[in-house]
């Protein structure tokens, strides 16, 4: 494959999240009476404004394992937000704007009032889905673009590994609800900041650009055997945000 030249901005997570988990939480020892609560701002996608500038249009909507809608989020301010839930339960947290993508990301909701530990963004619809149009074009791939993602008729799953080089000869699948595989790449990141197949080399990024509504399950299966999965809700026009995926500890 001919590397792809496009470059998408990796964020550096602020801790090691635990095997599947993107939004872990850090207590505030200031407040810890308060219990199942996040506090955060968010912000504008990075990759397209080069730093962290809070997104004053931004919502955010909470949504349980089953898709069910939660009346969890309150906004403190424009871009700032608090998010309420029994402590320890699974959510998904999907933040848009009227320019951006609804960008959905999971947690396990904290035993106190909590901040992630990871910035909490929405994706803009000039980043990714140029991605998606370059691997689309190489005709071996078999990959859809981006055209159903911006027209709201199906989701799409990206996935920034927490340790890329552990995913080195893992097996990968990417599922929709029914548990049907949905064509996904993984690639690997050059020096160059270009993109090339990952083939036995560290996973950077995954790509499953069209994904069936409902929910998406990532399933990987290390050399050694050890699998680990991950599962985001997902409704039309919404770009799960798998950053820092962790695997599972060897067995």
């Amino acid at each position: 494959m001919t590397p792809v030249r496009l470059r998408l901005a990796f964020i550096a997570a602020a801790s090691s999240p635990m095997a599947g988990c993107q939004l872990l939480a850090l207590n505030d020892t200031e407040d810890l009476g308060v219990e199942g609560r996040w506090e955060f701002y968010v912000y504008d996608d990075p990759a397209i404004t080069g730093d962290f500038v809070v997104l004053e249009s931004a919502t955010v909507t909470v949504r349980d394992p089953s898709g069910a809608t939660l009346d969890a989020a309150t906004e403190l301010a424009p871009g700032t937000f608090q998010v309420e839930v029994e402590p320890g339960v699974e959510v998904d947290l999907i933040v848009s704007s009227p320019a951006h993508l609804p960008t959905v990301r999971r947690g396990r909701a904290p035993t106190t009032r909590a901040l992630p530990t990871a910035p909490i963004f929405a994706r803009s619809p000039s980043d990714v889905p140029l991605l998606m149009d370059s691997l689309a074009a190489v005709e071996d791939l078999g990959l859809p673009d981006s055209s159903a993602l911006l027209a709201g008729t199906a989701g799409a799953l990206m996935v920034e590994p927490l340790d890329p080089t552990a995913w080195v000869g893992a097996t990968v699948e990417v599922l929709d609800a029914t548990g049907a595989t949905v064509p996904a790449v993984a690639l690997t990141v050059l020096d160059t900041g270009e993109y090339t197949l990952a083939d036995q080399s560290p996973v950077d990024l995954l790509l499953a650009p069209s994904v069936p509504t409902e929910s998406v399950t990532l399933a990987v299966a290390t050399a050694s055997g050890t699998i680990t999965t991950g599962t985001w809700t997902l409704q039309p026009g919404e770009l799960v945000d798998g950053r820092y995926f962790a695997l599972r500890a060897e067995n």
